[in-house]
C-alpha cells in the first residue's frame, strides 16, 4: 500500500509524539527523489515547539528479495552508528502497518548531496576525491567491527559458513529459473566457483557500499545512506562494490568509485581495520561484484516487466546486464593472464 502524505499525517505525530516523548506535530510530507528499492519521505515536524526535519523511509510493494524489513534496517543502522559510522541519527522504528500501510523508520535527516552526477560536475568534490576516499575507507572499517552475534542484529540470520560459493549457489538458483539463458553469467559463476576463497571470518557488508549511498557536504562525508540490503559477508566484499565500473558513473577513468583512486579507499579502509587488504580477494570480489550485478539487473528489470512497478529507471538498470556480463569476463581474462586491477 503505497503511504498517503494527508492521510498519514496524524498518525504519524502520535507515533513521533508517544516515541520521542514529547508534544508533536507533521508540517509537511514530501517524497523524496531516488532509490530503487527503499521509498524515502522528508518529513518536517514540530517537536515541544521546535522545528526538526527527519527522513521517513518504508519499503515498496514491490522490492527485491533480500531486501531487509524497515524494522530489521533500522536495527542495523543503530549498530552501525554505535561503532562509529557516520550514518543519519536513528530515531524510532513502527513494525505496525496501521500507521502508515507499512512498516517504516524514522532517522534524522541530514545536509548534504549524494547524487554523483552532482558531485562529479563540482569542480570542489573531486579535487579532493582521495581525501574523501580515504574517509569512506574508514566508515567501511568501522562498520566491519561488527561480526555476527552482535546485540540487536538477529533479523540477518545466521552468517554464511561459505560466503563466496552461497552466493554462487543463490545466484545459479535464480539463473535456473530465468526466462533466458545467460551462458556468460553461468561461466562467471563457475569461475567464481572453482576459485572461491576458502572460510572467512564473516563480518557486517553495507550490501551497496557505492558512490550514490554516501552523503557529502561541507568537504567531508556526512553519511552512509540506504542500509536494507546489509548482509554477513566477506570483509573484501563492500570494497569490489564500490569500485565496480558501473558505479564509477561519469567517470570510469577513475577506479575508486567514480571519486579518486582505489588506493586511498584502501587507506581508509586499512586505517580502520588495523590490517593490510589481501590484493587476491579484492581481485576476487571485483569479478563477483560485476556478475552479482548482472543477476541483479536481471531481478531489477522483472519488476518493471511484470507491470507491478513500471519504471523506466528498472528499465535502464535492465540494459546493463550486457555491460557487466563484459566487465566480468573481462575481468577474469586478465585474472587468467596474471594482471592486476587499476589503482
Amino acid at each position: 500500500m503505497a503511504l498517503e502524505p494527508a492521510a498519514a499525517r496524524q498518525p504519524l505525530a502520535s507515533f513521533l509524539r508517544e516515541a520521542l516523548g514529547a508534544d508533536c506535530e507533521v508540517t509537511a510530507l514530501e517524497r523524496l527523489t531516488g532509490g530503487t528499492v527503499q521509498d524515502n519521505w522528508r518529513l518536517d515536524a514540530v517537536i515541544a515547539g521546535e522545528s526538526r526535519r527527519f527522513v521517513l523511509r518504508t519499503g515498496r510493494a514491490v522490492g527485491v528479495a533480500d531486501s531487509l524489513p524497515a524494522p530489521a534496517e533500522f536495527a542495523v543502522l543503530r549498530s552501525a552508528a554505535a561503532v562509529g559510522v557516520r550514518v543519519p541519527t536513528p530515531v524510532a522504528a513502527c513494525a505496525d502497518d496501521s500507521v502508515t500501510g507499512a512498516p517504516f523508520f524514522v532517522m534524522e535527516y541530514v545536509e548534504g548531496e549524494s547524487r554523483p552526477w552532482k558531485l562529479q560536475r563540482d569542480g570542489g568534490v573531486m579535487a579532493h576525491g582521495d581525501a574523501l576516499l580515504e574517509q569512506i575507507g574508514a566508515q567501511l572499517g568501522r562498520l566491519q567491527t561488527i561480526r555476527p552475534g552482535a546485540a540487536g542484529l538477529d533479523a540477518l540470520g545466521k552468517a554464511p559458513r561459505d560466503i563466496a560459493r552461497e552466493q554462487v549457489a543463490t545466484m545459479r538458483a535464480y539463473l535456473d529459473t530465468h526466462e533466458y539463458p545467460h551462458p556468460a553469467i553461468e561461466y562467471a559463476l563457475r569461475w567464481l566457483e572453482v576459485n572461491a576463497p576458502g572460510p572467512t571470518a564473516p563480518v557486517l557488508c553495507h550490501g551497496d557500499f557505492r558512490f550514490g549511498n554516501v552523503m557529502i557536504g561541507g568537504g567531508e562525508v556526512r553519511a552512509i545512506l540506504d542500509w536494507e540490503l546489509s548482509r554477513w559477508g566477506d570483509a573484501h566484499e563492500d570494497l569490489g562494490w564500490f569500485c565496480m565500473r558501473f558505479f564509477r558513473f561519469g567517470r570510469p577513468d577513475l577506479a575508486g568509485g567514480g571519486l579518486g583512486r582505489r588506493a586511498a579507499l584502501l587507506r581508509g579502509w586499512t586505517s580502520a581495520r588495523g590490517v593490510e587488504p589481501d590484493p587476491v580477494a579484492i581481485r576476487y570480489w571485483d569479478i563477483m561484484a560485476n556478475t552479482r550485478w548482472a543477476v541483479v539487473s536481471l531481478q531489477q528489470v522483472a519488476r518493471h516487466v511484470s507491470g507491478r512497478e513500471p519504471s523506466l529507471e528498472l528499465a535502464l538498470v535492465g540494459l546493463g546486464t550486457a555491460e557487466m556480463e563484459l566487465e566480468a569476463l573481462s575481468l577474469i581474462a586478465r585474472e587468467l593472464a596474471g594482471g592486476g586491477h587499476s589503482a
